[in-house]
């Protein structure tokens, strides 16, 4: 696993200090994680593989190395097929996917 998870360009991951959650802002777009992808996504900061953040994700938990790994791949799969990122094991790595369609069907916000 040696992809480079990173966030496309204009897309922020942050605090919101109102909703007092993490999002995802991207150009007409707004996404709350789940704490598991919360976890995952403070992680991703274009530097770090995916190796590294499983071997982090690990070391804070004390969860065995195989299990954080299927879980870190679960999720970043869970996203890609969620339609907010695009998750290819290459050196790009996670990616969030934009898109624009027409207002009058794009949510402006997902809650789980």
């Amino acid at each position: 696993m040696t992809a480079v998870p990173r966030f496309k360009r204009g897309v922020k991951f942050r605090f919101d200090t109102v909703r007092n959650v993490w999002i995802i802002l991207a150009p007409e777009k707004l996404f709350m994680p789940d704490d598991i992808a919360v976890e995952i996504l403070r992680l991703v900061d274009g530097a770090r593989t995916t190796d590294h953040i499983v071997d982090d994700l690990a070391r804070r938990f004390d969860a065995p190395r195989e299990t954080i790994a299927d879980d870190v791949v679960a999720a970043l799969d869970d996203l890609s097929s969620a339609e907010r990122y695009s998750y290819d094991p290459t050196p790009m790595g996670l990616i969030i996917e934009l898109t624009h369609r027409c207002p009058s069907n794009a949510p402006i916000a997902r809650i789980r």
